[in-house]
């Protein structure tokens, strides 16, 4: 069951070992969609540390936010861009992660959004599916390049 606030959506599969006899490569898992409130660091805070609530929502092969459930995408960041995922301490706060991306600022440092979710198993149910997304979407990509 996900924490409350979180929402996941059906992905197809009756079981995670779920497995397509037919495929000689193994079936592809679906994707993990998760979608609800978190808040994300305000890179702009000069010498306090900003939190803004944002309505995330992981998909298929992608990570956006926006204000609200209902508000216009703010940010989409594609998940062939995400270097890594990981829970980081900072503060006495503990249920914060970060999504390390190869998209890069004007001044050449990496993008990395650092992002508090309400408690330390909604920010790993958040960390784990982004990585199971980040990795499906690579095993993908090599098997259409084969």
């Amino acid at each position: 069951l996900a924490p409350a606030g979180i929402t996941m959506m059906p992905s197809g599969r009756e079981s995670p070992d779920q497995e397509q006899q037919d495929d000689p490569g193994g079936a592809l898992p679906e994707p993990l969609d998760l979608r609800g409130n978190l808040q994300k660091e305000n890179p702009n805070g000069l010498f306090t540390k900003l939190w803004k609530q944002r309505y995330f929502i992981l998909a298929e092969d992608m990570l956006t936010y926006s204000k609200d459930e209902e508000g216009e995408v703010l940010k989409t960041v594609p998940l062939y861009r995400v270097k890594s995922v990981q829970r980081v301490r900072q503060d006495k706060k503990k249920s914060i992660f970060e999504v390390r991306t190869n998209i890069f600022q004007p001044d050449g440092s990496p993008r990395v959004y650092l992002i508090k979710a309400k408690d330390d198993a909604e920010a790993d149910l958040w960390v784990s599916s982004i990585l199971f997304n980040v990795d499906r979407f690579k095993i993908k990509r090599q098997r259409e390049r084969e």
